[in-house]
């Protein structure tokens, strides 16, 4: 995977994790975690990273989600997501792995990009 001090993470495409993979240490993940700030890591016997968004109503939420579906989807990296009404929750980890990957920093760093 690509070195931290290239493209930021944003710019950078996830790639393809394989059950070889190992789980970010928790250095790298808080490195990185400094590019998104905005997202709260969870670094516990289940590391993710979690980040709720609010917006006005529903209809402003759904359209949220459904950005965040397309990118996730030509990301091949998917979130977990919980909807509230106007709240939606955004829940990224590699269940490959069982662990964060570089991929879950990528697709938070390009998440909160869809809300600048």
């Amino acid at each position: 995977m690509t070195d931290a001090k290239e493209d930021p993470l944003s710019k950078r495409k996830c790639q393809t994790v394989t059950g070889v993979t190992q789980p970010l240490p928790l250095e790298k993940m808080q490195a990185y975690q400094l590019e998104i700030s905005d997202w709260e890591l969870l670094a516990e016997a289940q590391p993710s990273l979690q980040q709720t968004f609010v917006f006005r109503d529903f209809n402003e939420a759904m359209g949220f989600v459904q950005r965040v579906v397309l990118l996730a989807e030509k990301e091949n990296h998917h979130p977990n997501i919980d909807i509230r009404y106007n709240m939606v929750k955004l829940i990224l980890y590699t269940h490959k792995i069982s662990g964060l990957s570089e991929n879950d920093f990528i697709l938070a760093a390009k998440i909160s990009e869809l809300v600048k």
